[in-house]
């Protein structure tokens, strides 16, 4: 048998219990962001990667990947930077050059097994924005006109 007692809502409210809501509001909302905050400094990989699937899922792009799964470099693989893995966001909230960010090698293929690496935000930002043609193109006009 259970020794908690049930209490019905008007009991509750006498015995001046206070609800979530309440609670809330009096701790203040910046309470509760700077929790939110933490955590997500603290679990940064965990929570690039609930985002990720979040966004694939509302996207109706394929994912099958665990977190287990990942394998965080300590330097971007691309473009030789040390990641910073503290999680912490530039000003306006805005990722870091050298944050980790979740890649798909090939994009047509979703966030598959075989199809994920874990890059600089910046290599990501780059690699996103062109084709290979157009880099190469890039490259050898930077090295022309070195």
């Amino acid at each position: 048998m259970n020794a908690t007692k049930r209490i019905r809502s008007d009991e509750w409210k006498k015995q001046n219990a206070i609800s979530c809501r309440a609670y809330k509001k009096r701790r203040g909302r910046s309470f509760f962001r700077e929790k939110e905050k933490a955590y997500r400094e603290k679990n940064y990989i965990k929570t690039i990667f609930w985002c990720r699937r979040s966004i694939a899922k509302s996207e109706g792009v394929e994912f099958t990947i665990k977190f287990e799964d990942l394998v965080v470099p300590l330097v971007c693989p691309v473009l030789g930077i040390t990641l910073d893995l503290s999680g912490a966001p530039r000003a306006g909230g805005v990722a870091a050059d050298n944050s980790p960010s979740i890649d798909r090698i090939n994009p047509e293929r979703g966030y598959v097994a075989g199809n994920v690496a874990i890059i600089s935000w910046l290599a990501n930002r780059l690699k996103s924005n062109g084709s290979a043609d157009q880099h190469e193109a890039i490259a050898k006009y930077q090295r022309a006109s070195s």
